[in-house]
């Protein structure tokens, strides 16, 4: 009996494991039965959601799978809040025998989620490619133990909660939902949506890895509470290209704090080295920020930027400030980038020792209009700006951007050199392209006007300074055109020359107007006498060339140091003597030939010893073949011409040298490229004179045979007689 018992009960067992196995690969290939599955699906309910499943299937390896699960708010249409190819429940038996939820959990595999912080459609976030372990929690919450997800291009993983839609916030005569606890939408939600928005294009720029804890309660973002730490790599966002990059972000009761850590990044130009900073958001209005940066460029040593920022959403205000000490040549095509004229200015800089030392404040709106203001001060040693060197350059700036243009004020603006200091402002106005400017100088022009402009260089092109040169300027320019000038520069230096000319000292007045340019009051010293005058420059009329004039007036010149002077060396002979003339030319400026120039004037020489000038050492030849001991004479005589000036040469009458022995008259032409075509006559004794007269009158005859003709130029003269006795 005991032996059939047992046999019988094997065979039960078989059946049994024979039916199982069925029931098994029946529940894993069919699933439930659909009544049973409806008797499931309350367990698998959340408050204010409406579930749909495909089937509820059993799996050997994962136990009880719900395939195809969609989860709709109450009252909306179209897509489900949350969905996944396969819910894997976590069972809670004990649960069951009590009469509760028997499903504490599930394992999402391949899931999705999305909602609108706005409320529309086209603002949802979606997450998808979902896998996580979610523990339910009263059907009204999701508490995510562990996830892995991607937004757009992020990659998510973390943990958190999701509060489910409750039945209370749902109106029963309508499909829209009404939250009770929900402010009505103003501009904070306006705010967040466009927050969202700015994430969600963000994410779909840039691979982004992230790790998060947070609550979110679709129903009310505002509770919206995020703890992550973000990383990223090569992201490339609105011209902002950075290497590296790591955040940790804290959103909680609508305020955002973040720690930011950028390394190899740039913008428009602008290299960063690294940035350090601290970024809030008041869940309000307002954005703060805190960074230090190491900015740093091609043969640019690196330099530190600290950095505090505010923006005002709502009025769209910012501001800011600044403290640098790195290479403002950095900042240049950045500067460039938006066309401002502070970029040539900071190019120019060659830092030699130290970096400047630099505090910047901004502030501006971006709406209506966009507008900025940037002021401040930089302040450095021991630099090169435009190749010229400089111990000590302090720069304040005040500049306005707006839509249309800019306008940068530079004051104080205090260069020192070794020769002296140079101080003032200036005013630059897109508007018109317009330079004003106000500033005294005790350093090298020549100098400061390289810092200035290559067209104030090329005016002092034929000067050289020497001693102190005070220079006073003020006034405006046009830098596109000229027709806007109007401006006053005056000189007053201790030692100037111009070409082979020495003034020590010497002053003018230079005003500028339109295209005109007067000089008036110059007035100086040269070799040991005086000289003053003044001159012009003027368009000429339906010409695109100017016309110059000059009036200058000398007296009591050392005659021989002129001759030194003119000659470039110093002579043997001692010319002596003094020399006064006065000269009146104008001429076309751009007439390279001097063919237009014209003009007249007068020069005379006193106790002087012009027959030692080489040019009469061909002259004294002749004399001496007629009579001896004539050949050399080295008396003082006295001198004097009428000068008319055109067609290309200098035209020379009442020519008149007066000397004790014999005196020389006549008239003649100095070509301007330097031949000479004279004719003289030889006297003797001084006409002033009673016995001068007489000797005059009986040698008469004489005269008339030593009428010579001086030809030839200036550097090789040729004397020949108008009358040859043989």
């Amino acid at each position: 009996m005991a032996f059939r018992l047992l046999r019988k009960i094997k065979y039960a067992l078989f059946i049994l494991f024979i039916i199982g196995l069925v029931a098994v690969f029946y529940l894993t290939s069919v699933g439930l039965p659909q009544a049973i599955v409806r008797k499931i699906e309350p367990y698998l309910q959340f408050s204010g959601m409406v579930l749909n499943l495909e089937k509820i299937k059993l799996s050997v390896f994962e136990g009880i799978v719900v395939t195809s699960v969609r989860y709709y708010k109450i009252g909306d249409v179209g897509e489900p809040i949350i969905q996944a190819d396969k819910f894997v429940l976590k069972l809670a038996p004990l649960a069951w025998v009590r009469g509760g939820n028997g499903i504490s959990g599930a394992i999402i595999k391949n899931g999705r989620v999305q909602f609108s912080p706005s409320g529309e459609a086209a603002d949802k976030f979606v997450f998808d490619n979902i896998f996580a372990d979610v523990h339910f929690e009263q059907h009204s919450r999701l508490q995510i133990l562990s996830f892995a997800t991607t937004f757009a291009c992020f990659k998510l993983s973390g943990k958190g909660t999701i509060l489910l839609p409750s039945e209370k916030s749902i109106a029963p005569d309508s499909g829209n939902r009404v939250s009770n606890n929900v402010p009505e939408i103003g501009s904070n939600e306006s705010d967040l949506k466009g927050f969202a928005l700015l994430i969600k294009d963000f994410a779909c720029s840039n691979a982004v890895s992230a790790d998060v804890d947070f609550f979110v309660d679709p129903d009310n973002m505002q509770k919206l509470s995020v703890k992550a730490n973000v990383h990223g790599r090569h992201t490339d966002r609105a011209g902002f290209i950075i290497g590296g990059w790591n955040a940790n972000v804290y959103v909680s009761d609508q305020t955002v704090k973040g720690n930011i850590q950028v390394m190899d990044a740039s913008y428009k130009g602008l290299q960063l080295q690294s940035v350090n900073g601290l970024v809030q958001y008041d869940g309000k209005n307002l954005v703060t920020a805190s960074l230090k940066n190491i900015v740093y460029g091609p043969e640019i040593r690196p330099g530190p930027v600290t950095m505090q920022l505010k923006y005002d959403i709502a009025a769209g205000q910012f501001e800011g400030h600044a403290v640098t000490e790195c290479d403002l040549r950095a900042f240049v095509p950045l500067l460039r980038s938006f066309k401002l004229k502070l970029a040539d200015i900071f190019a120019a800089f060659d830092f030699k020792r130290s970096l400047p030392l630099g505090n910047v404040s901004i502030k501006g709106a971006v709406k209506p209009d966009f507008t900025c203001r940037i002021y401040g001060d930089v302040l450095t040693d021991t630099l090169l700006f435009k190749g010229v060197s400089c111990l000590l350059i302090k720069v304040g700036f005040d500049v306005d951007l707006y839509d249309t243009g800019e306008k940068v004020v530079i004051h104080p603006l205090l260069v020192v050199r070794d020769e002296g200091l140079a101080r003032g402002q200036m005013t630059y106005e897109s508007e018109g392209n317009l330079m004003s400017f106000s500033a005294m100088s005790m350093a090298d022009p020549k100098a400061i006007a390289t810092m200035i402009d290559p067209v104030v260089v090329s005016a002092l092109a034929p000067f050289s300074f020497e001693g102190l040169c005070y220079v006073n300027a003020y006034g405006k320019v046009g830098l596109s055109s000229s027709e806007a000038n109007d401006a006053e520069i005056s000189f007053n230096a201790s030692d100037a020359r111009w070409k082979m000319f020495r003034f020590a000292p010497c002053a003018l007045t230079l005003q500028m107007e339109g295209k005109s340019y007067k000089m008036d009051d110059f007035n100086g010293s040269i070799y040991h006498g005086v000289v003053n005058g003044l001159g012009s420059l003027d368009p000429l009329a339906n010409s695109s060339n100017t016309l110059y004039a000059i009036s200058l007036k000398a007296d009591n010149v050392d005659f021989g140091v002129l001759i030194n002077s003119l000659a470039g060396k110093q002579l043997e002979s001692a010319y002596e003597g003094t020399c006064s003339a006065s000269i009146d030319l104008q001429g076309v400026l751009e007439d390279e030939s001097f063919y237009s120039m014209k003009g007249n004037g007068w020069v005379k020489i006193e106790n002087g010893r012009i027959f030692t000038v080489p040019l009469f050492s061909g002259l004294f030849d002749i004399l001496g073949k007629f009579i001896p001991g004539m050949g050399k004479f080295n008396g003082k005589n006295n001198a004097n011409a009428d000068l008319t000036i055109g067609n290309g040469k200098v035209h020379g009458r009442n020519v008149y040298i007066d000397g004790d022995v014999f005196s020389v008259k006549g008239s003649g032409d100095v070509y301007l490229d330097g031949r000479l075509d004279f004719k003289i006559q030889i006297t003797f004794m001084r006409r002033q004179s009673l016995i001068g007269n007489l000797v005059q009158i009986i040698t008469l005859p004489i005269t008339k045979a030593l009428e010579i003709r001086l030809g030839g130029t200036v550097a090789e003269p040729k004397w020949e007689l108008s009358y040859l006795p043989w």
